[in-house]
């Protein structure tokens, strides 16, 4: 787990409320699993206090993908944020998940709770 200032590459709306964003955060993609989450800080100060949750939709070399909802002010800031917005993330966590070699998992998901879905996806992909 590290905490690393990160960087918005893209962010754009998938759907009304649904959105989608890459971050440059070669650290935390170095070492994120399918099934972990990184925690972003909206602002130094308030509101809102807490990090939001995010789980990791894909992985590239250097970056990380997310998919969200906006819920409330944090996810209604996250939707403004242009390209260049410095972002500070603390992550991996969480366990992530491991599949058997041999093994045929069926991967059923909805709403912006696919976003970890379609990561093990691709890592299966790439066997």
């Amino acid at each position: 787990m590290v905490i690393e200032e990160g960087e918005v590459i893209s962010n754009g709306q998938l759907a009304r409320g649904t959105y989608t964003m890459e971050l440059a955060a070669p650290a935390i993609a170095a070492s994120v699993k399918p099934g972990q989450f990184v925690n972003i800080l909206i602002n130094e100060g308030w509101p809102p206090l807490l990090r939001r949750p995010m789980s990791v939709a894909s992985r590239q070399a250097d970056h990380i993908g997310l998919i969200y909802k906006v819920f409330g002010v944090g996810t209604q800031a996250m939707a403004g944020w242009t390209p260049g917005h410095a972002v500070n993330l603390l992550g991996p966590l969480g366990n992530g998940w491991s599949v058997a070699e041999g093994t045929f998992p069926v991967l059923v998901g909805g709403g912006v709770g696919i976003a970890p879905i379609i990561f093990l996806h691709d890592e299966l992909n790439g066997r």
